[in-house]
C-alpha cells in the first residue's frame, strides 16, 4: 500500500481504493476520494457513513473491514511529511492537477489561489512580471 501524510492526516492507496487512518479507531477506513472541498482538503467518505446503524458503519462491507484489519497489521503509520498528495489528479485546475469533492466547488481565480496558498506553493504559469524600467532617480520616494 502507498502512503502519504499530509498535514497531519494520513492517507493510503490500495490499487484504485482509498484509505485513511483514523486515530479515533486505530486502523484503516475506506474512503470514497480526497479532494478539493473550498476551504481545505478533506476525505470523502459519505458512501460508508450513510447509515449510522449499519453492522459495518465506516467500513461498507465485512470483507472492506477484514482488509482494513489486515492492513493495519501489516502496514507502519511512521511515514514522513509530504508537500502534497500524489494522487490529486482527477481535472486540470488553471496550472496543476487538482481533485474536487463537488461540482459545486468554485473555480474561480480566488479559490484557486486559496488553494495554492493552502498547499504552500507558489503559482507554476500565469505570473505576474513588474517590469519597471525607471531608474532610481526616478522613482518615488
Amino acid at each position: 500500500m502507498e502512503l502519504c501524510k499530509f498535514k497531519g492526516t494520513l492517507y493510503g492507496k490500495l490499487k484504485t481504493q482509498y484509505f485513511i487512518w483514523d486515530s479515533e479507531w486505530e486502523t484503516f477506513r475506506p474512503i470514497e476520494k480526497i479532494g478539493w472541498n473550498g476551504t481545505e482538503i478533506i476525505a470523502v467518505d459519505s458512501k460508508y457513513k450513510a447509515d449510522i446503524f449499519d453492522a459495518w458503519y465506516g467500513f461498507g462491507s465485512p470483507e472492506m473491514k477484514q482488509l482494513c484489519k489486515r492492513l493495519t497489521e501489516i502496514t507502519s503509520i511512521e511515514v514522513p511529511e509530504s508537500s502534497f498528495i500524489p494522487w490529486l489528479k482527477e481535472e486540470w485546475w488553471r496550472d496543476r492537477e487538482c481533485s474536487f469533492t463537488s461540482n459545486c466547488i468554485s473555480r474561480s481565480a480566488q479559490s484557486w489561489q486559496k488553494y495554492i496558498q493552502y498547499l504552500n506553493s507558489k503559482s507554476r504559469t500565469l505570473r505576474r512580471h513588474i517590469r519597471c524600467h525607471a531608474t532610481k532617480r526616478l522613482l518615488p520616494k
